[in-house]
């Protein structure tokens, strides 16, 4: 397998050799209050069809 054998630029920087689903990762409570807040981020989930709730 050549997978861990390769490095990308762009990595992720998560580790391990499956490629798959991961669990989310916790969101600070600071990030939540900050997105929940901004504009921007508010537009680019409209723009990308995603929903814009952190929880």
């Amino acid at each position: 397998m050549l997978i861990p054998a390769i490095r990308m630029t762009g990595d992720s920087g998560r580790r391990g050799n499956v490629i798959g689903p991961r669990p989310r990762r916790e969101i600070s409570g600071y990030l939540v209050e900050e997105a929940a807040q901004s504009e921007n981020y508010h537009t680019l989930c409209e723009r990308l069809g995603y929903d814009p709730s952190t929880a």
